[in-house]
């Protein structure tokens, strides 16, 4: 699915995936799906408009050298589905391949905030989500992870001050790749890894 996708009823919900929903989609009529996945080509053929947040990711392959470039799922294990004109059928959604339980509070279904969905859908045209780890040889991957662990210690109480996810606040985890930082920032009510470039977050006191 593009990353502008419409919504008529305007509520999107949050679906928790199962086992094998970001598997390739299989043909249909001997031709590839508009839809890279097998959750999204289900919930497509029952009538439902998903939206899987995804971004680039581009970076040296260290055996070949050659510089490649990769889609991935933003977030992994969920996907966001609007609801219909109808209303919601859950039954029907239920029964989409891949599909698992709406993420719930006290028993209700939690909807996503007004415009959410929409925002992250236009950070996602804009490239803001993307990645490029392509670097020179003066600033190698392990300069930027040495610096990265010296600025942000595992534990590091961090807030993102740029980005789609500015505001957010969380703590870091671990130092990756080419010195990104990750850090389990509370989305969808539950701590959620993101990785961040370090200019992207300030530290935080630690409460005493």
């Amino acid at each position: 699915m593009s990353a502008q996708t419409t919504n008529p009823a305007g509520r999107w919900f949050v679906c928790a995936l199962g086992f094998g929903a970001t598997r390739k989609a299989p043909l249909r009529g001997g031709e590839p799906s508009e839809h890279e996945t097998v959750v999204e080509l289900s919930m497509a053929e029952a009538g439902f408009t998903s939206y899987v947040p995804r971004m680039k990711h581009r970076f040296r392959n260290p055996r070949s050298r050659k510089i490649v470039e990769r889609k991935r799922i933003l977030f992994t294990g969920y996907v966001f589905v609007a609801e219909p004109r109808g209303g919601m059928d859950w039954l029907r959604l239920r029964a989409c391949d891949g599909i698992g339980k709406p993420l719930q509070m006290d028993g209700w279904v939690l909807t996503c905030p007004n415009g959410y969905v929409e925002k992250m859908q236009d950070a996602q045209a804009a490239g803001r989500f993307d990645r490029d780890d392509i670097v020179t040889d003066a600033e190698s991957g392990r300069a930027k992870r040495h610096l990265a662990r010296h600025r942000f210690a595992v534990g590091t109480p961090v807030r993102a001050k740029d980005g789609p996810f500015a505001g957010f606040s969380g703590l870091v985890e671990d130092v990756v790749g080419q010195g990104l930082i990750k850090v389990a920032i509370e989305i969808f009510g539950r701590a959620t890894p993101v990785e961040f470039a370090d200019n992207q977050l300030e530290a935080l006191r630690s409460a005493s």
